[in-house]
C-alpha cells in the first residue's frame, strides 16, 4: 500500500514539473502574469481526473485486497 501511494505521490509531481515547464517564456512588462492563458485553460478534465484518482485510491485503500476468514466460536466441551 506504501508503495502504492508513494508511487501516486511520485507521479503527481513529475506532472506537475511538466505542466509547469511548459510556460517557459519570460514575462512580458507590464503586463499580467498570465491572465489571458490561465482563462483558455480549461480545467474541468483537470478537475475530473483528480476525483477519479482520488475515489480509485479510497476504494483500493478501503478494499483492503486480503480474504479475511469470520471467526468461528470455539468447540464446546460440554459443561456449562
Amino acid at each position: 500500500m506504501r508503495g502504492l501511494i508513494a508511487a501516486t505521490l511520485a507521479a503527481s509531481l513529475f506532472m506537475t514539473n511538466l505542466a509547469v515547464a511548459n510556460d517557459s517564456a519570460p514575462l512580458a512588462p507590464g503586463h499580467a502574469a498570465g491572465v489571458k492563458q490561465a482563462d483558455m485553460i480549461d480545467t474541468s478534465l483537470l478537475i475530473v481526473l483528480g476525483v477519479a484518482a482520488a475515489v480509485a485510491i479510497i476504494a483500493i485503500s478501503v478494499s483492503g485486497g486480503g480474504s479475511v476468514t469470520p471467526l468461528t466460536p470455539p468447540p464446546s466441551t460440554g459443561t456449562s
